[in-house]
C-alpha cells in the first residue's frame, strides 16, 4: 500500500475514533439512586403518601417530580415492579394536585439496563401554564379571604365554604379535568376527586396539613361507589373533611352549603364511608 493511501486511511480511522469518543462523552451518565431519598421542597409541602413509600419508590417519585414540569419525553427512574410503579405514581398524584397535566396512566421502558418513565400528558406545556394561571388567580381570592381569619379552623372553613359555593358535583367519566383543581376553580364543576384535591391545594398554601383519602361511600338510596375526600390536621388533631358530601342540591334545585361532614371522626364518617386506610386516627370531636 502506498504512503498517500495509508495516510488517508489513518486519517479516516482517527476521525471515526474521535466521533466514537465524542458520542460516549455526550451520553448522559446514569442517574444515582443510592442513598436516602429526601423530601423535596418543590410540589406540595405536605407529601403524606411520599412518606409511606420504599426508598426505591421515593427516588422514582423525586425524579419525576423534579423533571416533569418541563414536559420531557422520558425521565430516568430506578427499576420498579408494576406494583411499585402504581404505588409510587398514585402517591405522586395524590400528594401534588397541581400536576393535573399528567394522565393517570404510567409506563416504564428499559434502555441499556436503565429504566425510564414515559409521562402521558393531557395537554401542552403552554395550555397547562394558562390553565394553572386561571386556577391560581381564583385560588388567591379564596386564600386572601381565608388569611383574614385568625385560626386554622376558621381558615379551613373559608376554604370549605368557598369551594362549595363555586362548584357543583358532576361525574368525571367523560372529562378528566373534572377530577382536578381546574375543574373546581376554573370550571365550576368537578367530581369528588376534584373537590378533595382542591381542598388540599388550598390548605397546603395556608399551612394546614391535609391529604386526600380514597375509599367507598354509600349515598342514601344509592349503591356503594368509589369516593375521595380529605383528612385535615387542625392544631394537634386529625379530622375527616368531605366537601363533596357537604355540597348537596336541594329538592327545589337550590345550592346549599352544609357542615355535616366538616371535621368529623372515624366513627362518624364510618357510617357512610368505608374501605379506607389512613395512617392517622381521627378521634377528636373538638
Amino acid at each position: 500500500m502506498n504512503k498517500p493511501i495509508r495516510f488517508l486511511l489513518c486519517l479516516i480511522l482517527c476521525a471515526l475514533l474521535l466521533l466514537g469518543t465524542a458520542g460516549c462523552l455526550s451520553e448522559e451518565a446514569p442517574a444515582d439512586f443510592s442513598g436516602e431519598a429526601q423530601t423535596l421542597s418543590i410540589g406540595s409541602p405536605v407529601k403524606h403518601y411520599f412518606a409511606q413509600l420504599s426508598q426505591k419508590e421515593k427516588h422514582a417519585y423525586n425524579a419525576i417530580l423534579s423533571a416533569v414540569s418541563d414536559f420531557p419525553t422520558s425521565i430516568e427512574v430506578p427499576s420498579l415492579t408494576k406494583e411499585e410503579l402504581n404505588r409510587m405514581y398514585t402517591a405522586l398524584l395524590y400528594d401534588n394536585p397541581e400536576l393535573f397535566f399528567l394522565d393517570n396512566t404510567s409506563n416504564l421502558r428499559l434502555s441499556k439496563k436503565r429504566t425510564f418513565f414515559y409521562p402521558s400528558y393531557l395537554m401542552s406545556a403552554e395550555d397547562y401554564e394558562a390553565m394553572l394561571g386561571k386556577c391560581s388567580a381564583i385560588a388567591e381570592q379564596i386564600l386572601n379571604e381565608a388569611r383574614e381569619q385568625t385560626t386554622p379552623f376558621a381558615r379551613e372553613r373559608v376554604v370549605h365554604d368557598r369551594v362549595i359555593a363555586r362548584c357543583v358535583y358532576t361525574n368525571a367519566r367523560t372529562n378528566l379535568y373534572k377530577n382536578t383543581i381546574y375543574g373546581v376553580l376554573a370550571g365550576g364543576a368537578a367530581s369528588c376527586e376534584g373537590y378533595a384535591k382542591t381542598a388540599k391545594y388550598l390548605l397546603d398554601q395556608l399551612g394546614i396539613p391535609c391529604f386526600v383519602l380514597s375509599g367507598n361511600s354509600t349515598p342514601p338510596g344509592s349503591s356503594t361507589q368509589a369516593h375521595m375526600w380529605n383528612i385535615v390536621q387542625i392544631d394537634d388533631a386529625y379530622y375527616h373533611l368531605d366537601l363533596t358530601w357537604d355540597d348537596p342540591i336541594s329538592d327545589d334545585g337550590s345550592h346549599l352549603i352544609r357542615h355535616a361532614f366538616f371535621n368529623v371522626t372515624d366513627a362518624q364518617i364510618g357510617k357512610t364511608h368505608t374501605n379506607f386506610e389512613a395512617s392517622v386516627a381521627c378521634t377528636s370531636d373538638r
